[in-house]
This record gives structure tokens, C-alpha cells and sequence, in this order.
């Protein structure tokens, strides 16, 4: 098992394996947060889950950098659902939809 300082310095080699592997819709900074959560809760009990997976990319973060506690994964893999502030041009219905199996290939 790697110590916690040299689990650190991977960060950002293991979001570059990421983002060479699939796209990663994170940045950089937000990516290095899910790791420092990760990294927070490593000693808790129980299981991680992410909610709203959409292709997997920050599950197979995740994956990568707690393998002793893979994540669940939940999604409707209908995308993003109606109703969404009318007046963003950052979101709209069924954006980030996914199918089950690229989301398994992807997380994997």
C-alpha cells in the first residue's frame, strides 16, 4: 500500500491516465478534489457511490485511486432531465446521455 505522501504526489499522473483513456469532463482542480475526497475518506467505513455517472470517467478515477473500495454507480442514463434553468446555454435535456455499456467500459 502506497503512504499517503507518496499517494499525493500521483494526482496529477493518474488524472493524465485518465483523460488519455476517455474523456474526462472534470478539470483539472475539480478532478484533484475527487481525489482529495477519496483520499479523505479512506479510513471510513463503508462503501463510495456516485450518482449521475454519465461515461464513467471520474469512477474510473476513483477506481484507479481507491482500489480497495470501488464505487457504485448510479444513473438513468437518459441524460439530463427536462426542466433545467431555461436560461443556460450550459445544460439541456438529455445532455451527457450515456449507454449502460460504454458507462461499464468506460468505469472499468
Amino acid at each position: 500500500m502506497k503512504r499517503k505522501q507518496d499517494f499525493v504526489k500521483d494526482w496529477p499522473g493518474s488524472i493524465a491516465a485518465v483523460k488519455r483513456e476517455r474523456a474526462l469532463l472534470l478539470s483539472h482542480c475539480e478532478a484533484c478534489r475527487l481525489i482529495s475526497a477519496t483520499t479523505a475518506t479512506e479510513r471510513s467505513c463503508g462503501d463510495m457511490a456516485e450518482v449521475g455517472v454519465a461515461s464513467g470517467a471520474p469512477a474510473r478515477l476513483i477506481a484507479t485511486d481507491a482500489p480497495d473500495r470501488p464505487p457504485h454507480l448510479f444513473d438513468a442514463f437518459e441524460g439530463l432531465p427536462e426542466g433545467l434553468d431555461q436560461n443556460s446555454s450550459w445544460f439541456a435535456k438529455g445532455q451527457l446521455r450515456c449507454s449502460r455499456r460504454r458507462t461499464a467500459k468506460t468505469a472499468n
